[in-house]
């Protein structure tokens, strides 16, 4: 089954996701084919596609960073540790506080998937 959110669209940019600065590809059929030498990003560009097929849900974010192992140790209450998902690594030069990730169709088309870095819950709007 083909999800509709990425079968409508002909276009994609990428910005601030993974070891993507920014990537535009203008024209898009129903099947690319994407090639390069290892390490160039490939794999970063199907995951972009991923987090906005899923609107950048919190599991699905949460999977790509366990399937890579790209974890970070906190403390529990009792100071032992506990590992969790190292979302910083989602973000460009794992982009401090303000670093943003978009993902979506070049244009007026689609809207856009915005997905920010936010260090201070002060900051995050209630209805979230």
């Amino acid at each position: 089954m083909v999800d509709s959110s990425l079968s409508s669209f002909g276009s994609l940019t990428i910005s601030g996701f993974r070891g993507v600065g920014r990537l535009d590809i203008p024209c898009l059929g129903r099947v690319a084919l994407i090639t390069g030498k290892n390490g160039v990003g490939k794999t970063t560009v199907l995951e972009a596609l991923r987090v906005y097929a899923a609107r950048g849900r919190f599991d699905t974010l949460q999977e790509l960073l366990s399937l890579r192992e790209e974890l970070t140790t906190l403390r529990d209450e009792d100071e032992g540790p506990v590992y969790a998902p190292a979302f910083d690594r989602l973000f460009h030069r794992n982009g401090g506080d303000g670093a943003a990730i978009a993902i979506g169709p070049i244009g007026d088309g689609e809207p856009m998937l915005r997905i920010e870095n936010i260090d201070d819950l002060a900051d995050v709007p209630d209805e979230l």
